[in-house]
């Protein structure tokens, strides 16, 4: 029932080596009813959560728990999501509806996950630095995914401005397509 999601996607199977892709967190996408039981799985795979963090209330209604730390000392965490968004938000945009479209694909391990199809995280990845970051944080990592995405075989601009218009969300990708051209030519 797990999603990769973001930068775990991403690397796992859009960048030709993982390593290209730079990230702090891993994040992957649950079934909010199913959230404990994946801490508990991670737990037995050597991440702890901070108890404590867990019941603050700035985790109340957010939509991913207290990241998890990693106890093999690699400095990375781990983010289990249940929503793409915080609850409330405006945008029309969640995880029903990247789990309805999504991919199942196997790993280098041999592991079956669901993974958003391209456009879908292409929308996530502009929608992430444009309304979650408000453009403070991820910009340059963000063009580079950009770049990867729109560059796949399977991408198609037509499906993307389906989803970006039909979900009114056209305005909130304006800017990462605005500096990924100014900035970088793309």
């Amino acid at each position: 029932e797990v999603m990769l999601v973001k930068g775990a996607a991403l690397s796992t199977f859009y960048y030709r080596d993982p390593c290209d892709r730079n990230m702090a967190d891993i994040d992957l996408l649950v079934p909010t009813e199913r959230a404990r039981d994946a801490v508990e799985l991670a737990e037995g795979l050597a991440w702890s959560i901070d108890e404590a963090a867990y019941k603050e209330a700035v985790y109340e209604g957010h939509h991913h728990l207290p990241p998890m730390s990693d106890t093999l000392g690699l400095d990375i965490r781990l983010e289990i999501h249940t929503d793409v968004l915080p609850q409330g938000h405006p945008l029309h945009f969640g995880a029903e509806e990247l789990r309805m479209r999504a991919e199942h694909r196997r790993t280098k391990g041999g592991s079956v996950v669901s993974v958003p199809t391209v456009e879908d995280l292409l929308l996530y990845s502009c929608l992430h630095l444009g309304w979650s970051h408000e453009m403070r944080d991820g910009g340059w990592r963000t063009i580079r995914d950009v770049t990867e995405l729109i560059g796949q075989p399977t991408f198609s601009w037509d499906r993307f401005l389906g989803l970006a218009r039909d979900r009114t969300l056209a305005g909130a990708c304006y800017w990462t397509f605005e500096l990924a051209e100014r900035l970088c030519g793309l």
